[in-house]
């Protein structure tokens, strides 16, 4: 029980160190004697993965297709990890997922290697035969590796309209850094938080409440998310600055004007994107559909932005 409270909660392992925590199992039941954190790490949890492979290798072996979601990133230490997940349906109609694997990965990523990274793992798992495709970004490698696994590949719809807004915010590239500099200045200084807080409680009920927000590179989601909410607190914002002296420049009408036709450009990509995220649905027979739908939104956004702009 420790050890997958320990799993589901994201708990350090030195948990088990914990003065306090240790009080506290102790007050519940003073006879309860805590593994050290070396038998966690040594012994519970490679007998803890044994069994959850066991049970789901067992649910697999009853599954007649399985779809495969790949991808990979760098963490902040610069290291390379690759993960692997298999998505299927029940006899009794009800969707699951499993990560088969999620592990540093030190080899280049040739298409050669991937191929044989996921050939692997359909094998480890026996999911051989049961593969009907495998989903991915619109990476040459990773594409290429697929194909070389003679497996269907399917692209990834909702990184596809994430490189197509990529694409269209680099044009904003001068606005987007005088929006990153201000949301900066304002998360780094005390004072200035604490001006923009005292002269939203003057403003509207639903505006007091509300953070700025900073901008991730690798997630346009979060592009939209900073440029609405600047957006949206552009009256206590510029008070703040100018009676702060003007400590960081702030946007000309003519930007603040572009910033709110790109908030309401990007909104059906947003609406989209997070409806392609679900995992509690079926996502790809929504694509066809939603991809009509964001050409007409974006055909009638089209005509009224070039009038204003």
């Amino acid at each position: 029980m420790l050890m997958k409270m320990i799993v589901r909660d994201m708990q350090p392992f030195s948990i088990v160190e914990d003065r306090g925590f240790r009080e506290y199992v102790a007050h519940l039941d003073p006879s309860c004697q805590l593994p050290r954190r070396r038998t966690l790490t040594r012994e519970l949890l490679l007998r803890l993965y044994d069994d959850v492979k066991e049970e789901v290798e067992t649910v697999l072996s009853g599954v007649e297709n399985v779809s495969l979601t790949t991808d990979s990133w760098t963490s902040r230490s610069t290291e390379n990890y690759i993960a692997v997940t298999a998505h299927y349906i029940t006899a009794e109609w009800e969707m699951g997922s499993y990560l088969l694997e999620c592990v540093k990965y030190r080899e280049r990523h040739t298409a050669e290697n991937l191929r044989d990274k996921l050939i692997r793992v359909i094998c480890d798992w026996k999911l051989d035969g049961k593969v009907v495709s495998v989903c991915t970004d619109n990476a040459a490698n990773i594409t290429a590796a697929v194909k070389l696994a003679k497996l269907k590949h399917l692209p990834c719809f909702a990184h596809t309209l994430n490189l197509v807004v990529e694409k269209g915010v680099a044009t904003l590239a001068a606005i987007q850094l005088k929006v990153k500099a201000i949301v900066g200045y304002f998360h780094c200084s005390t004072v200035a938080a604490e001006k923009l807080r005292s002269l939203q409680q003057q403003m509207p009920p639903d505006n007091f409440e509300l953070r700025l927000i900073n901008d991730v590179v690798t997630r346009w989601n979060s592009t939209f998310d900073t440029f609405n909410r600047i957006r949206q607190l552009q009256e206590p914002l510029q008070a703040a600055i100018a009676l702060l002296n003007n400590p960081v420049e702030t946007l000309t009408d003519t930007e603040w004007t572009v910033l709110r036709e790109v908030s309401r450009i990007l909104k059906p990509f947003q609406v989209i994107t997070a409806e392609m995220s679900g995992d509690k649905y079926v996502t790809v027979s929504k694509v066809m559909m939603l991809a009509h739908g964001l050409s007409s939104a974006c055909t009638k956004i089209k005509a009224t932005v070039t009038t204003q702009l």
